[in-house]
């Protein structure tokens, strides 16, 4: 993967511090049905959904929570390459990335200092079916990060994970647990690579009533860890290391094959480890829904969420707002399909001033495939970082930004070409912080892109 990165630095001046469902109903949604329907997707289109927060969302990136967890690993089980008895094995080999930075570290003129970056690794991914219905899945994919210069950046990362997917019975179950570290951009307020771990512990269970009719429960604990840099801009990321735990209840309704939906509440902490200023919970109401009907294809989450302060020493801005994701799509003609996508999410700054900002953008696009080995994706975004000061007072800060996109998908027999171009301009009513970022990347695998869709 080649990328080359252009900004205007960082401010020096910093002060310091989704799921199967089975139904037995499948009666089209009647006149009953569509009044609220019609709610659901207004409020489901009013607002990007989302589940959890995302750190950092690449341009052109909006759908990674949209897919069934279950039906890619049956897919990826049909396209293991070993098998030993039950055991299903697919090796995975990649050179992720092969990047020239010509800034790293956000440096400021005068200062900068341009450098090669390669991520190589090779490991195995396993699947064994436990039951009928039930799926253990692992994954052992270690990574060397080498820099040709910086030498103190140089390390092995990895993503390590095991789990169980599937049913019991009439329960619907995921239950997993990963460990990742890696060498990744680590916000749009500090487009530089930080050195990254997370921990993500998950279980995820939805019981089937009657009528289509399930319950849902969900419960999560994650750990960040952000290591600072000793090179660059002085940007102190550590300070948001810190837990989140997450906790759902709600119901679903499936009134048909082609549509579901469901409500419920979800409950948050998120406890920092150094600057507890920003420690918070809340406890939202959620919605969610996906809907199939022959070219069309919508699916949306989206937290009401309201957060408030948690702690003796945190000072947290409250945020009442909206946060998720959505994707709706249309097969116009043949090969070629439209997208609308969006996303709205809150988002941690370091800087002392600011607690965090709302990250938000929407986008159109276009996908179609190139003959049977090749495919290409056109996005165009326009958006916002909405920054939210521990001090009232303080002037706000508000980037907003556009950005292109581009990716060409190539099969080359059992492996996988993968090149990705954008563009984005940032606006910042601080004209210090309006800058430009640039990125051209190629990468190439063994086997499919997202050959699994866990790890």
């Amino acid at each position: 993967m080649s990328q080359r990165t252009a900004s205007r630095p960082l401010d020096t001046q910093l002060p310091p511090g989704r799921r199967s469902g089975r139904s037995p109903d499948d009666r089209p949604a009647g006149p009953l049905y569509r009044p609220l329907l019609l709610l659901c997707l207004l409020v489901a289109l009013a607002m990007p959904a989302s589940g959890q927060f995302s750190q950092y969302t690449p341009a052109g990136d909006f759908e990674e929570d949209f897919e069934a967890t279950r039906e890619l690993l049956e897919t990826a089980m049909t396209e293991s390459r070993w098998q030993w008895g039950p055991l299903l094995v697919d090796p995975w080999i990649g050179l992720r990335e092969l990047t020239y930075d010509d800034n790293v570290g956000n440096r400021p003129r005068g200062n900068i200092v341009s450098d090669y970056l390669v991520k190589v690794g090779a490991g195995v991914r396993a699947y064994a079916p436990v039951k009928e219905q039930l799926i253990f899945a692992a994954h052992l994919l270690p990574e060397y990060v080498y820099w040709q210069d910086l030498d103190n950046r140089r390390q092995l990362d990895g993503r390590f994970g095991a789990g169980l997917f599937g049913n019991l019975g009439p329960v619907d179950l995921e239950l997993s647990l990963q460990h990742v570290e890696d060498t990744k951009f680590f916000s749009r307020e500090f487009e530089d690579r930080v050195d990254t771990e997370e921990d993500f512990f998950k279980l995820d269970l939805a019981l089937e009533l009657t009528q289509g009719w399930s319950v849902f429960a969900a419960g999560a604990f994650n750990t960040y860890a952000f290591n600072d840099q000793e090179d660059g801009v002085d940007a102190p990321v550590s300070l948001l290391n810190r837990d989140e735990t997450l906790g759902r209840l709600g119901v679903r309704f499936k009134p048909s094959d082609r549509l579901r939906f469901g409500l419920g509440v979800e409950h948050s902490l998120v406890t920092f480890d150094r600057d507890t200023r920003r420690s918070n919970s809340g406890l939202s109401p959620l919605l969610e829904m996906d809907l199939e009907g022959g070219r069309l294809l919508f699916t949306g989450r989206v937290v009401l969420r309201d957060l408030e302060s948690d702690g003796s020493e945190s000072l947290f801005p409250a945020f009442d707002d909206l946060s998720g994701r959505f994707r709706a799509a249309w097969q116009v003609n043949g090969p070629v399909q439209l997208e609308l996508l969006g996303y709205r999410s809150l988002v941690y700054s370091f800087q002392d001033v600011f607690a965090y900002f709302v990250d938000q953008a929407t986008a159109v696009g276009l996908v179609t495939s190139l003959g049977s080995r090749a495919g290409l994706r056109l996005r165009y975004e326009v958006g916002s970082n909405e920054y939210a000061a521990f001090n009232p007072n303080r002037t706000p800060r508000r980037d907003d930004f556009d950005s292109l996109s581009a990716e060409l998908q190539l099969e080359l027999g059992p492996l996988t070409l993968v090149i990705n171009a954008s563009e984005t301009s940032y606006d910042s009513n601080i004209d210090q912080f309006d800058r430009d970022v640039t990125t051209v990347s190629s990468g190439i695998v063994l086997g499919r892109r997202k050959q699994s869709p866990w790890g």
